[in-house]
């Protein structure tokens, strides 16, 4: 897997004009925190759509993609398959991210505590898909 994230970072050294990325899928690939801090050196502010689903991020990683500014266009987050929790959910809601209407977060072991953090977030009123199926730790609300 780690010769992935190598030829991901091949790819995007190779001269690829960011200005033109608008959507990128990363799925499947297990990224870790480097590899997520290094894609935030890349200026993607025309990227709308964003798939790290089961890459094996944690928390941390997606704290590195909160602070990221220009996720401020992104428009679809999935994130599903992952282990980022409450703190992590927690990270989405205070970062850059504005203009989201689409967040998938199936699988992150995410409970009623980070739903708590969701209520509050700044893109709740363009968010018209969320996604938050957890089959094995189902939330429950109080």
């Amino acid at each position: 897997m780690v010769n992935k994230a190598k030829q991901i970072r091949k790819q995007i050294n190779k001269g690829i004009d960011e200005d033109y990325i608008f959507q990128l899928n990363l799925g499947g690939n297990n990224l870790g925190v480097s590899n997520i801090k290094y894609l935030t050196n890349f200026d993607l502010k025309n990227l709308r759509f964003l798939d790290l689903n089961n890459t094996s991020l944690k928390s941390k990683g997606v704290l590195y993609l909160s602070q990221y500014k220009s996720f401020r266009s992104l428009e679809s987050l999935n994130l599903n398959n992952n282990k980022i929790g409450d703190e992590g959910l927690n990270h989405i809601v205070n970062g850059f991210f504005r203009k989201l209407s689409e967040l998938y977060l199936d699988n992150n072991s995410i409970t009623s505590v980070g739903i708590k953090y969701l209520i509050k977030a700044k893109f709740t009123n363009t968010l018209i898909i969320l996604s938050l199926s957890n089959p094995i730790n189902p939330i429950t609300i109080l």
